[in-house]
């Protein structure tokens, strides 16, 4: 009989082979266009693949993505939703999985939040090649105080920062960026309150100089080309008899008037 017992006693000391265990972790608040990192530990086995599905919770859930996690070596799995251009509201993370202990967490509630109303900019988001991007504007209640900027170039690789630029006493910041190639240029800003949202500015080539029809020259042509030469204009010699006939006239009409 005790040894009855105690073996009830050893088979209730052992974990259910059923019963697997799931730890998943979120931000509770995100801003829009912030990656949404979610990780997590397993007591599942090494490589297995898994589910984290994101869905928007509006009068009911809807899915919004979904992507496949892979169980690593030390028992972790991690993530990554983008969060572009979602609209604002609680959403939620999960992966929906069965035969989980009563103490798993497979679910986090994620609030989105907009922060770019909060960032005004000043300077112009289409800007011709000078080797420079100039980023100006102001930053809402952050009076002597600053910003972190990142800019990521056309090859999605960081060329700036993150470095933080203090504001002035409006709230205002400006910085020059240098650049080397014509794109576009994604510049990321956070404060101390976390992260505020995205700008993108696009680099294009100089315009090219065109003159317009007051400024363009009056073609010239050389004149010896242009004009074609006039013919020489030549006097008609007179005989050498002309003038003796003239005189030998003369003398006839004066001759018969004296007779």
């Amino acid at each position: 009989m005790k040894k009855i017992v105690w073996l009830l006693l050893l088979l209730l000391t052992i974990p259910s082979a059923s019963a697997y265990e799931m730890y998943i972790f979120a931000p509770d608040t995100l801003s829009v266009g912030k990656p949404l990192v979610v990780t997590g530990n397993t007591t599942l086995g090494i490589g297995m693949p898994i589910d984290v599905v994101l869905s928007h919770q509006l009068t009911t859930s809807t899915e919004v993505n979904r992507t496949i996690a892979y169980i690593r070596p030390d028992k972790t799995f991690r993530a990554v939703f983008d969060t572009t251009g979602f609209p604002t509201g609680t959403y939620k993370v999960e992966v929906p999985t069965s035969g989980m202990g009563n103490s798993a967490v497979t679910m986090r509630a994620v609030q989105l939040v907009d922060r770019l109303d909060e960032i005004r900019i000043s300077s112009p988001f289409v800007q011709p090649f000078s080797g420079i991007l100039l980023v100006a504007g102001t930053l809402a209640g952050e009076t002597h105080s600053g910003v972190q900027v990142e800019v990521v170039g056309p090859e999605n690789a960081v060329i700036f920062g993150p470095r933080f630029i203090y504001t002035n006493n409006l709230g205002e910041f400006s910085l020059e960026i240098p650049v080397s190639e014509t794109g576009l240029y994604e510049v990321s800003f956070t404060d101390s309150q976390g992260y505020i949202g995205q700008k993108s500015f696009t680099i294009g080539r100089t315009p090219a100089t065109t003159e317009t029809p007051g400024n363009i020259p009056a073609p010239t042509m050389d004149e010896s080309v242009a004009t074609p030469p006039l013919p020489a204009t030549t006097t008609p010699q007179q005989s050498p008899l002309l003038p003796l006939w003239g005189l030998l006239a003369t003398g006839i009409v004066v001759f018969f008037i004296r007779r």
